[in-house]
């Protein structure tokens, strides 16, 4: 990136080195800050090249290929939702409930190529004591869900849990 270089720029605007842009002003005849082509080639390059650095083709018709490229347009911020990130990292998140020490979650966006990892978690864990902790962990995975099993200790040896409300997040591409 470029900061402005203008001989009409705000000098050290935001610190020492770090110069800016101005209104100006005619009473003082402080003149406002001049942009270049060299300015105007900086912000085009740091978009389009980060915008390429994604895999898409720039299209002038098209007015929100930045945000797509930062994952702005693919997400859902719900309980169970997901968010695309630069480069096609996906992640999905939701919840499920524990039967018979099993549960199968679909997850909310499909992964366009492979789910890498899942990872559950105990909702609450304040009903542990040291002699019932619960275990979570994934046993199968694809890109539309995954299948997490449960076991808790009960004193003398693990059982399969049963309505055990977990969460999980699940990282791929």
């Amino acid at each position: 990136m470029k900061r402005i270089d203008t001989p009409t720029r705000a000098v050290d605007l935001f610190g020492a080195g770090k110069p800016g842009f101005k209104d100006g002003s005619t009473l003082t005849g402080d003149p406002a800050t001049t942009l270049n082509a060299g300015m105007f080639n900086h912000f085009q390059e740091e978009i389009a090249r980060a915008i390429e650095a994604c895999g898409i083709t720039l299209d002038p018709g098209q007015y929100d290929q930045l945000a797509q490229a930062l994952g702005l347009n693919d997400r859902n911020a719900s309980a169970t939702g997901h968010i695309m990130l630069a480069g096609g990292i996906l992640f999905n998140w939701g919840s499920g409930v524990m039967s018979a020490g099993s549960c199968t979650v679909t997850f909310d966006k499909a992964f366009p190529t492979a789910c890498w990892h899942a990872f559950p978690a105990e909702n609450t864990a304040s009903t542990w004591a040291t002699n019932n902790v619960t275990v979570y962990g994934p046993s199968a995975k694809s890109q539309t869900g995954a299948t997490f099993k449960s076991f808790t200790w009960n004193g003398t040896g693990f059982v399969a849990s049963s309505a055990a409300a977990f969460s999980y997040f699940a990282i791929g591409k």
